[in-house]
């Protein structure tokens, strides 16, 4: 009867937490070096494959490399649990999780199990590995001030090799059968890693899962363009109202709601119909035309300036309003600062705001305010 493959995966903030790190940086599923000035290193917690004499069968790992030998893995493998240490029996768990120890220390204390070293490895076989208990350490050697990232760590066992289907004659050779058992591994690999992705490709589809490159596909199948212009956790909202966005789309309620859901704030729109009947007014028209436009297609859109972080997030958002306003609308985007400008977008009790009279000192490091305004009846003048 074939056995059924197990595994253990590193993929969450928590998987690295039970470990021991120096100098480390946990980003949601991914490491790296907090300083990329100096080594970053990760012990994994051990590993119990709840059998002796496991044969260990593949370790795979998304990484982000800086050259040949910016991340480096080692792999040690043990029968025991417990060990001799400084006089006493210690549990080895505990050992490589105790903070008083260095990475030295841990490495002095592993060398006797060290089973297998690697340098940049995203996969690789583990058939050399044999021993109930396993454990390893990543070690990331930044570069220029950038450091390599590891992620997604994935270590199966127990080992399972196509060579049982050959017959029998394959597996007598020792030498013979190791070439043969890593020769069918390339395309046994191949096979199991399609077979996962067709068993999980529902998760491909499912907007709270999928991240990165997946999730901006995932947008466009919802028409979403530039779905680079949006940080992760937008995105992934905007792809959960696709459907209800959609059926809105090109109307003043849509553009709205995108600016909305990039901003976290709703704009104020001024549409050419509420301006319209204060044109006759020939006192005020030069003015309102010069805000507002004079064109019966534009729209002005004003956003608390709070609502953008950089002139980036100002020019991603002119970006995302042009896809989502219909081709015939022009849109004005106005982004409003603190203070009162006459003649320009300052609105009261918005953007300004009328103050109690406070006396000015001229004391060579005073400033009159921008936002504040007083009057004769204020200081108790009749």
């Amino acid at each position: 009867m074939r056995q059924r493959q197990r595994y253990f995966v590193f993929n969450k903030p928590a998987d690295y937490r039970r470990g021991w790190g120096d100098n480390l940086d946990c980003l949601g599923g991914r490491i790296r070096a907090a300083d990329p000035g100096r080594p970053a290193v990760f012990w994994s917690r051990l590993l119990d494959s709840r059998e002796k004499e496991t044969v260990w069968h593949r370790l795979t790992m998304d990484s982000v490399s800086l050259g040949e030998s910016s991340v480096r893995v080692a792999l040690y493998c043990a029968e025991s649990r417990t060990l001799p240490f400084r006089g006493a029996e210690r549990d080895l768990d505990s050992l490589l999780r105790d903070p008083a120890l260095t990475d030295e220390d841990r490495r002095q204390l592993s060398r006797p199990w060290l089973a297998k070293t690697a340098l940049d490895p995203r996969d690789i076989l583990l058939h050399e590995l044999t021993g109930r208990y396993l454990w390893f350490r990543v070690e990331l050697l930044p570069q220029g001030g950038q450091s390599p990232e590891v992620g997604d760590l994935k270590l199966r066992f127990p080992k399972d090799t196509w060579l049982k289907y050959l017959p029998e004659v394959y597996q007598l050779d020792p030498a013979g059968r190791s070439f043969t058992e890593r020769f069918l591994g390339i395309f046994q690999s191949l096979y199991n890693d399609l077979d996962e992705d067709i068993r999980s490709v529902a998760r491909r589809f499912d907007p709270d899962v999928v991240g990165g490159a997946y999730l901006e596909w995932l947008a466009g199948w919802l028409d979403v363009e530039d779905g680079y212009l949006w940080p992760e956790e937008k995105l992934r909202v905007l792809v959960r109202r696709g459907m209800e966005l959609y059926r809105i789309r090109g109307s003043r309620r849509y553009v709205v709601e995108m600016v909305k859901l990039y901003t976290g704030r709703e704009p104020w729109v001024v549409e050419h119909s509420q301006v319209e009947p204060f044109l006759t007014d020939t006192g005020r028209a030069a003015l309102l035309r010069e805000l507002y436009g004079e064109s019966p297609y534009m729209v002005t859109m004003i956003l608390d300036g709070s609502a953008l972080e950089s002139s980036d997030a100002y020019k991603a958002l002119l970006r995302i309003i042009d896809n989502a306003k219909p081709a015939w609308v022009e849109v004005n985007l106005v982004v409003l600062t603190p203070y009162l400008f006459l003649d320009q977008y300052s609105y009261l009790g918005i953007n300004s705001t009328l103050d109690r009279y406070r006396p000015l000192d001229l004391d060579g490091s005073s400033a009159l305010p921008f936002t504040r305004l007083g009057g004769e009846s204020e200081r108790g003048i009749s």
